[in-house]
């Protein structure tokens, strides 16, 4: 099978030779009269430019092409063109940042004109805009127009999409109800119509066969779509209650109803996931054993053939197998799990993710049964079936992606998030075949994926996607003595895995099952390249490690991640007392320092990069306190990075046709609106006066004028950070969860999670979010994110998905950022003292440091100082 980087060449080669041709048959078809087919050329002649990177003529005749499929009422034709055009004008910038901003032009065009018919493409995009960016408070608002004009046109199918999109938006939200209400009407509108959504009626052949198969092929579909409502009200009803016997009752009872032999298997299936679900040990198996016999019997010619040519009965085994094992039958599991892999014909990119599922799994099994060199051979191929499974499918520079991203970089990100855990539990086979050093490659090749390739593409000056190689045991020695600093690399290894799905079967449901980590394990580079390994139980802690980084946060008095409208700068009252706070301090740094205490620096001056996992990003390194009650910030100097080779590449000297010299200060800027509930007004957030004195302090030491109030306009900001040295940046930052204190769910994670607050225009929201940061080309040596949590985010295997990796993807060498709010009383005297240190001193890492021990002894509280961390190389 091609390669993708083929595909990719075979893709241009034939938008080339297209638009050699497409003028001739252009012209042959408006002499012929055929509005249909100039329409089509049209579109196809778009596509093609859009596939060279032209996407000003892309969208020049793609417009052609919508004026015709519009006067032709062809919603199919223009629902595509749309989807072109939309790709196009986010291509060009022509968008507000949201990649919902051309349909919206689109759709004000279609109303005013007052054709209704022609909203329903339009109203679709949307719809899909915002399911994909995560702003589900627009596409309910949509998906409820949409229904409501799928009613006044007596369209089934159109209106059972809309409801489709408003119970997952829901569901996001949080508002369980609502979305099992909106699940039933979509189930209740299928049952009356049988139609599905998208499935073409059935077309009689006189192909012997053809009949039967298009009959079995329209039942799978219309049983596929039955489950996918079961089992969204399933999950709704399971999260909503806490059990799913709910669900367990609605399968049971839809399965006395069911009509033919793969409904049935099917069902059973999603059974025997509830089952496990609800800790049922033992039906898991019995139910997939029903399942595997009723395929195996039955009298359904065509999916008799099915189950012996395509070996549909081997979805089934994969799952036997991990009941097997989730009942404790391991020799059973492995034995079927490796029946299933025999039966995959070798090298057939068919079978590839089929084959990498099994892999997995067996290498799980054999981990569980202390069969190390067994399990490290099978966890290594089943990493590179994986990588071979996903190049053969994603093509550098497209935009879908299998792998659930909606651009490059986020496809990246999920494929490296498939094979984290396998990267986990290989590391952890390793260790105990008494190889940590070749763990420490292993561990380092699984971090920071996708950010790697968006720092080599801004290193070689290109926007096409160039493969990294990981680094290798001497070039990760080489990086501690080019950086002159200590390395300490964190590994988190959770027996039951942390993507849920992988390890056991009940944690493949819903995602019920919460991972506890039972080992760290911790590698320390020395500035000589020599190399030290420890491996921590976990297992034995009264409190799981994740919540202990939580109850810590907790003790010091940052629960909440988020701010409130009329933001209070006074110190918020800490949960628990000064000695409850040191307590837990000390529980961390026993877990995390002391393991590693005699192999740090004696000098408190020499650089320390911490390079965590999961949610020891969220950990305050600085506050971390020993047996004597000294702070870890009192003895080293602390740096943080989301992987090695982001050090390496960090450190490497940025192509660019100018020296960025300008220093950009921002502060309190005229707050955006923002809607957070479903049907009322957007409010605005609050002002930030104490950061409007912090903005014009720092200007004034850095020589500069200040953007406040409505000078600090997100297009003002934006033009001006590609030649900024420094840009400090005092406003909010909205982050995963930052509507905690608004009585709002966390529905609003994805939507606003990574974005800063400007000054709106007209053109601009006044969001400046993670997709437009990376578009940028920086050259700053220093970042500084003067906001609320504007080091959090999502945790992935690239670290923290949020602000911080959008800076550094975008160019950025440094960045302070911040793991709480702090007030605007610490903030300002820790800044001030950080930028004064700096000029005095050339090391951003000791600033920082002296600031902090600065501003320690006027607030002793280390709610107000250990905030702050640098993310960065240590040069």
């Amino acid at each position: 099978m091609p390669s993708a980087q083929q595909v990719e060449q075979f893709q241009k080669d034939g938008a080339q030779r297209y638009l050699a041709i497409y003028e001739q048959m252009l012209e042959s078809a408006r002499q012929r009269g055929s509005q249909a087919e100039v329409m089509g050329i049209l579109t196809q002649a778009a596509l093609s430019f859009q596939t060279l990177g032209n996407h000003r003529r892309a969208l020049e005749l793609a417009q052609q092409a919508l004026d015709i499929a519009r006067a032709q009422k062809n919603q199919q034709a223009e629902a595509g063109i749309l989807a072109v055009m939309s790709i196009s004008a986010t291509a060009l910038g022509l968008d507000d940042g949201t990649g919902t901003g051309f349909a919206r032009q689109q759709l004000q065009q279609v109303q005013s004109q007052s054709d209704r018919l022609s909203q329903v493409p339009v109203l679709l995009q949307l719809m899909d805009q915002y399911r994909n960016t995560y702003d589900v408070l627009k596409a309910i608002e949509t998906a409820t127009t949409l229904t409501s004009l799928a009613q006044d046109l007596n369209n089934p199918a159109l209106e059972m999409k809309a409801l489709e999109i408003e119970a997952w938006a829901y569901s996001r939200m949080g508002n369980y109800p609502q979305a099992i209400q909106t699940l039933k009407q979509q189930l209740a509108l299928f049952k009356k119509t049988g139609i599905v959504p998208g499935l073409p009626a059935p077309v009689p052949s006189s192909i012997p066969g053809f009949d039967r198969a298009a009959k079995f092929a329209d039942q799978a579909a219309r049983h596929r779509y039955l489950r996918q409502i079961l089992s969204g009200i399933a999950e709704a009803t399971y999260l909503q209650q806490g059990t799913p016997q709910p669900a367990i009752t609605l399968y049971e009872q839809q399965y006395t109803m069911l009509d033919n032999d793969a409904a049935r298997a099917y069902t059973l299936n999603d059974l025997a996931y509830l089952y496990a679900a609800a800790g049922d040990a033992q039906k898991p198996a019995q139910l997939l054993e029903q399942a595997l016999k009723v395929l195996q019997s039955t009298q359904d010619e065509y999916l008799s053939n099915l189950v012996k040519s395509y070996g549909v009965a081997n979805l089934v085994l994969q799952e036997l197998s991990r009941a097997y094992a989730l009942k404790g039958d391991y020799t059973r599991a492995i034995e079927v799990q490796r029946q299933v892999l025999q039966s995959y014909p070798p090298n057939q990119s068919l079978w590839l993710g089929n084959r990498f599922a099994g892999l997995a799994n067996l290498g799980i099994l054999l981990l569980r049964t202390q069969q190390f060199s067994a399990a490290k051979t099978t966890f290594t191929e089943a990493i590179e079936t994986f990588k071979q499974y996903s190049a053969e499918r994603v093509a550098p520079g497209q935009t879908a992606c299998l792998f659930g991203g909606f651009n490059q970089d986020t496809c990246k990100l999920s494929q490296a998030q498939q094979l984290d855990d396998l990267y986990r539990n290989l590391q952890l086979v390793l260790v105990e075949l008494n190889q940590p050093e070749q763990a420490l490659e292993v561990a380092e090749t699984s971090r920071a994926v996708a950010i790697v390739e968006l720092l080599n593409q801004k290193l070689q000056g290109t926007s096409q996607v160039l493969p990294v190689q990981a680094l290798n045991l001497a070039q990760i020695q080489q990086v501690a003595r080019t950086q002159k600093a200590t390395l300490v690399q964190y590994s988190v290894f959770y027996r039951e895995g942390r993507s849920a799905g992988l390890n056991s079967l009940a944690s493949m449901h819903l995602g019920t099952t919460t991972p506890q980590a039972t080992d760290l394990l911790i590698w320390v580079i020395q500035p000589t390249g020599q190399i030290a390994f420890r491996r921590v139980n976990l297992s034995t802690l009264k409190t799981p490690l994740s919540q202990l980084v939580q109850v810590t946060r907790d003790s010091i008095g940052v629960r909440g991640r988020g701010f409130t409208y009329q933001e209070d700068v006074a110190l918020a009252s800490s949960i628990g007392t000064q000695a409850a706070t040191n307590q837990q301090l000390r529980q961390l740094h026993q877990v995390l320092i002391q393991p590693i205490a005699e192999l740090l620096p004696d000098n408190p001056e020499a650089p320390v990069i911490f390079i965590p996992q999961d949610e020891l990003f969220l950990v305050p390194f600085a506050a971390l306190q020993d047996t004597r009650n000294k702070y870890l910030i009192e003895q080293h100097t602390i740096l943080m990075a989301p992987s090695i080779q982001v050090l390496d590449l960090l450190q490497q000297p940025k192509r660019s046709g100018s020296e960025a010299t300008d220093v950009l200060v921002v502060g309190n800027p005229t707050m955006p609106r923002l809607q957070l509930e479903l049907g009322k007004p957007a409010q605005q957030l609050a002002a930030l006066p104490g950061s409007e004195q912090e903005a014009q302090t720092i200007a004034k030491l850095l020589k500069t004028q200040a953007l406040i109030g409505p000078q600090a306009t997100e297009a003002e900001v934006k033009r001006r950070m590609p030649t900024a040295r420094i840009i400090h940046l005092a406003t909010h930052g909205l982050l995963d969860s930052f509507t905690e204190f608004r009585g709002a769910t966390d529905y609003l994670s994805n939507f606003y999670q990574g974005a800063l607050a400007l000054a709106p225009t007209g053109q601009e929201d006044g969001l400046l979010r993670m997709s437009e940061l990376q578009t940028l080309q920086l050259k700053a040596e220093l970042v500084v994110l003067s906001a609320c949590d504007t080091g959090r985010g999502n945790l992935t295997s690239d670290g923290v998905f949020g602000l911080s990796r959008s800076f550094l993807a975008a160019g950025a060498t440094h960045l302070i950022v911040s793991l709480w709010k702090v007030p605007d009383g610490p903030t300002f005297e820790l800044m001030t003292e950080f930028y004064q240190s700096w000029q005095r001193h050339p090391s951003k890492a000791q600033a920082l440091r002296q600031a902090m021990l600065t501003t320690m002894k006027s607030y002793p509280d280390p709610k107000a100082w250990a905030a702050f961390t640098l993310i960065g190389p240590a040069n």
